[in-house]
């Protein structure tokens, strides 16, 4: 069930995200809410008449393009936070968005992901400026020419400003680390691939191709993408299991066994700390991430395809085994290297196995595949912490990790970060946008919050005898709907609801543990049933609010359930009244 954390937004189309970034822009204007991701201006210009103004702005711009956060940037012109009102903007043409982008290209490079809408009107009356920085920004941002002002100098040449809180601040060491490393792991896998197609085309590629496709080879795992489909296209379509499992023994052998010969085991650091060091980065970089990509890969053509569940099952239990071996990795979890930049942190191996399986999860979803996720969600992994002495067991697709494990920052939502960190660098032919995954990925929170809810919130005797007997099993769940919409999860609210209004059973599709699901329905009617759906429906809805409005301090997104659903959450919210 739903426990408090930050939040953030989750993107849609341009009349969506308009309507949304207006509301929320004056929500914040006419509260008076202060917040990091919301710069409020009484008024601004980058006219060259004052230069002091433009130069400032610009550099506003940059720091807030360079800041570490996972969701958008606004700046509002026209808003007076302390007045909590808005003012006619009279120079708004200014920010018309091709004359912005002209002014920022002239100092900054590479140019800020940006949009400009510079006549939004208040329901006030008053017409401001609002501009909208993207969350997935080419960092760093740099200063491509002098900032200088008759007053004084406000950037120099080479300059990365970057917003911190509520201030700007030159970028430091640390700050350009966290820039840099994704952009460094994507060009060191694009190397590694790069250098293997180099040397398949001096043996040949036809030969190279035929061999790949028609068997199992290692060099698919690492190769090109072109060839591991070709490969999976070729083995669904004839139905050879056999040499699909081949070709995931082999990426086993990368995944789970390759580890022993890198001497991740044993006390104390080895002899060469820096040779080895090297060596397990070079190993993560060109050998595991690429296998561990290519079997997530497969397991998507597997859902694209409707291919066997058996198939994925397969994929999922490879996935599972290697995030069990990553507990052992001993000298990682020591951190005595942990200075040294290129050694691969602990956790790391087994975050990225859970980013594998939330992709086929959400790929499932968002094809309407529902039948495989029987297949991942009903699997159970000991919580992953640092001492690795955690005998609680979670579902893998919740969230297995707790302590101080050194993950990512995901403070602005966990399918954005998902997305951000392996996902649209790795499987993006698969989901095509981040509005199409981030809806998929709503959708999913709505089945996996709807499993915690019936084991942490329903008050049932038999469930609580149900967790007794399934021992050290935890079912609390944090969905992301503290940095996303509900919108995105009516259709399948209205799965549920039209399942439940049948009177069949639930369907097992949508169920972690199934049991639990037909002891809470058993003997209920056609509308006791419905109402069950409209009491989560309720808690939801009011637990998205709670955590937006009191925990930290923002409004919560303008949302009601449509239609039918709407009409069991008022049935359910009345049955609750006292009589």
């Amino acid at each position: 069930m739903a426990e408090p954390i930050e939040a953030g937004r989750s993107p849609a189309g341009l009349p969506q995200r308009f309507d949304r970034y207006k509301a929320e822009a004056e929500q914040i204007v006419t509260r008076g809410i202060e917040h990091p991701n919301y710069e409020l201006k009484r008024s601004a210009t980058i006219s060259r008449d004052r230069l002091a103004d433009r130069l400032d702005f610009v550099k506003l711009i940059q720091g807030l393009a360079n800041a570490h956060l996972a969701e958008e940037r606004f700046i509002i012109i026209g808003a007076d936070q302390k007045e909590r009102k808005f003012y006619d903007v009279g120079n708004a043409d200014e920010f018309d968005p091709a004359k912005l982008a002209q002014v920022i290209s002239k100092y900054l490079d590479p140019q800020p992901r940006i949009e400009a809408f510079n006549n939004v009107r208040a329901e006030s009356g008053a017409s401001y400026v609002l501009i909208v920085l993207s969350p997935d920004q080419p960092r760093p941002i740099v200063a491509v020419s002098e900032g200088t002002s008759e007053k004084r100098s406000h950037f120099r040449l080479g300059d990365i400003w970057v917003k911190k809180d509520t201030s700007l601040q030159l970028a430091n060491r640390a700050d350009l680390d966290t820039m840099y490393e994704r952009r460094i792991n994507e060009e060191a896998e694009n190397r590694a691939r790069r250098r293997f197609n180099h040397f398949r085309e001096e043996l040949g590629p036809a030969l190279a191709t035929q061999q790949a496709i028609s068997t199992p080879s290692r060099e698919l795992l690492v190769g090109a993408r072109e060839d591991l489909r070709g490969f999976a296209e070729s083995t669904i379509s004839t139905a050879d299991v056999k040499r699909f499992k081949m070709l995931l023994e082999m990426a086993r052998e990368r995944l789970v066994e390759e580890w022993d010969s890198h001497q991740v085991n044993g006390p104390g650091p080895p002899q060469d700390a820096e040779a080895w060091a090297t060596e397990i980065a070079e190993f993560y970089r060109d050998g595991f991430i690429p296998s561990l990509e290519s079997v997530v890969e497969l397991g998507l053509h597997v859902i694209k395809y409707d291919a066997s569940d058996e198939w994925l099952g397969l994929i999922v239990d490879t996935l599972i085994d290697t995030f069990e071996t990553s507990r052992r990795l001993d000298r990682l979890r020591s951190g005595l290297l942990g200075a040294n930049r290129e050694v691969v942190s602990f956790a790391r191996p087994a975050y990225e196995v859970y980013i594998g399986v939330r992709a086929l999860a959400t790929y499932a979803v968002m094809r309407k595949r529902f039948h495989f996720l029987r297949r991942i969600l009903p699997r159970f992994v000991r919580g992953f912490t640092l001492d690795n002495l955690s005998q609680v067991f979670v579902p893998l697709v919740f969230w297995p990790f707790s302590g101080a494990l050194g993950l990512p920052d995901m403070r602005g939502g966990r399918n954005r970060t998902l997305w951000n960190e392996r996902i649209q660098g790795a499987w993006v032919p698969f989901f095509g946008t981040p509005e199409n995954f981030l809806a998929a990925a709503s959708q999913l929170e709505f089945i996996l919050e709807f499993n915690s809810y019936v084991f942490e919130a329903v008050k049932h005797p038999e469930i609580g005898k149900l967790k007794q007997k399934l021992g050290n099993r935890y079912f609390g769940y944090e969905p992301d709907f503290w940095a996303s919409r509900l919108d995105e999860t009516v259709s399948i609210a209205e799965l549920f609801y039209d399942a439940l209004a049948a009177g069949r059973a639930f369907p097992p599709e949508f169920t972690i543990e199934e049991q639990a699901i037909d002891l809470v329905l058993k003997g209920k009617g056609t509308q006791d049933r419905l109402l069950f759906l409209g009491g989560f429906l309720a808690h939801l809805k009011a637990w998205q609010g709670e955590v937006m409005m009191h925990q930290f301090s923002r409004f919560p997104f303008m949302f009601d359930w449509p239609g039918r659903l709407k009409a069991i959450t008022f049935a359910y919210l009345e049955s609750k009244k006292p009589q």
